[in-house]
């Protein structure tokens, strides 16, 4: 009699799929950062790598897949415009140390030739 029991638990928990036994809990999905955060602003990115990051105008937060990302167009460098100037970059929010915001592209080089 008990091995029978035993038989049709464990019969139940297998038929019950792999939620009630202590399978993958759910996927936290990451809270949605401000939409117009940096309206109107350039801001200056550090990235937890040194090479990424860099300076962006129109800003705005996109949801691609399970991540957030700050996408904006690659501000000048200089007056002189490069094959980067106006290039849609895409920075993950989970990659970002620092942001800087200036109101204008001018200001970010200002402060950049201070750093």
């Amino acid at each position: 009699m008990k091995i029978t029991a035993v038989v049709v638990l464990c019969t139940l928990l297998l038929l019950s799929g792999p939620s009630s036994v202590g399978g993958d809990p759910p996927a936290i999905k990451p809270a949605a950062p401000p939409e117009d955060e940096f309206a109107g602003k350039v801001v200056m990115i550090w990235g937890k790598d040194p090479n990424n990051g860099g300076v962006l105008e129109n800003v705005r937060c996109k949801q691609l897949g399970n991540r957030y990302f700050l996408v904006g167009k690659q501000a000048p460098k200089t007056d002189e415009k490069s094959r980067w100037t106006g290039v849609a970059v895409w920075i993950a929010i989970d990659q970002i140390t620092r942001i800087a915001a200036f109101d204008s592209v001018d200001d970010a080089r200002e402060a950049y030739a201070e750093l």
